[in-house]
């Protein structure tokens, strides 16, 4: 028999029994859910000089990262993640402006006609919680939007030379952040008489809060983790203490992708760390736990801090099918894929 087959028969075997007590659990009823909710979100802070924060993680756990960082006195925050050059749209997690400069685009254009503008956008959450914007053309209002969570261009005309725009303005007003969850706008582009195109990235800047230029981020930003760098920066979080590490964006595995990057840059890195805790989000908590303990294999402590999902705070609780996909997805990690595939 091959061995590599006969080595990993053992592990498939118990993967299998497991799920089997799993299923059990879950069709036992909404006590042993509650329970294995319980278990695949731990809680265990330990003492460290440093704190992980997952970059994937949603826009509202920027606020539970800063309120960490300050109140246990870390000397350095880390943001993980994937690089991921095709973002297609800007989130704009705040109440400010997204500034487009067209710059040599229309610099030809100087014939005076009605113009189709398309803001091509979507909003975090719908119905009653749909983002509002302002759209201005050269500083002058030209109109606005309630913008639904269905990706869509909103069409606005105007009538002028397009030679003679130096900016366009989409402001965002109503931010929010409740129990039902965190108001967010997604910008793509805008879009010229259906025909030129002009992305937000590299030509576009974010100014939050006042148009004032004294909170500006560009928009050449390569991750998520580099987008929650500057919202940690806008929030007072001192810049030298937040560094981004990213991994090649990979479509499978990528908390282990991200676990092996910090690896990577502890390795090279003088920074000394005597303790380590890891922020999550909610039932993914323990997987991302065992797999940093595991890939760091270190003498210090690595502890684990789980954000519970504001979105929808009884989601897990109410579904079984999220459940087994955390759960199977665990048990792939800890069983299969952390034992056989790291070295």
């Amino acid at each position: 028999m091959n061995k590599k087959i006969k080595k990993l028969r053992k592990p498939v075997v118990f993967l299998t029994l497991t799920l089997v007590i799993i299923a059990g659990m879950l069709l036992f009823g909404n006590f042993s859910t509650n329970r294995l909710v319980t278990y695949l979100s731990p809680s265990h802070r330990v003492d460290a000089n440093t704190v992980i924060l997952e970059g994937w993680l949603p826009s509202y756990t920027i606020d539970s990262a800063k309120k960490e960082f300050e109140r246990e006195s870390y000397n350095l925050i880390i943001l993980t993640g994937l690089k991921h050059y095709g973002l297609d749209y800007c989130t704009v997690g705040m109440n400010g402006f997204l500034i487009f400069y067209p710059g040599q685009i229309f610099k030809d254009e100087t014939l005076k006609e009605e113009h189709l503008i398309e803001i091509d956008a979507f909003s975090e959450m719908d119905g009653i919680y749909q983002s509002h914007i302002n759209f201005y053309v050269n500083d002058s209002l030209i109109s606005d939007f309630n913008i639904s969570m269905k990706k869509q261009k909103y069409p606005v005309k105007w009538y002028g030379s397009l030679g003679s725009i130096d900016s366009l303005m989409i402001e965002f007003t109503n931010d929010m952040l409740d129990d039902y969850g965190d108001r967010n706008l997604y910008v793509k582009e805008l879009i010229f008489n259906e025909i030129i195109k002009i992305h937000y990235r590299n030509n576009s800047v974010y100014d939050i809060g006042a148009l004032d230029n004294k909170n500006r981020m560009p928009s050449d930003y390569d991750s998520s983790p580099a987008i929650k760098k500057r919202k940690l920066i806008s929030s007072g979080v001192d810049s030298s203490k937040i560094i981004v590490i990213t991994a090649e964006n990979t479509r499978m595995n990528r908390t282990l992708a991200s676990a092996l990057a910090v690896k990577r840059w502890i390795d090279t890195s003088e920074y000394q760390i005597r303790g380590l805790n890891i922020m999550s989000l909610g039932v993914h908590s323990r997987r991302t736990w065992i797999t940093y303990k595991r890939v760091l294999n270190k003498s210090y402590d690595i502890g684990i801090i789980p954000i519970t999902e504001i979105n929808q705070p009884d989601f897990y609780r109410n579904s079984n099918l999220s459940l087994w996909k955390e759960t199977l997805s665990l048990f792939y990690y800890w069983i299969i894929l952390i034992p056989f595939f790291i070295i």
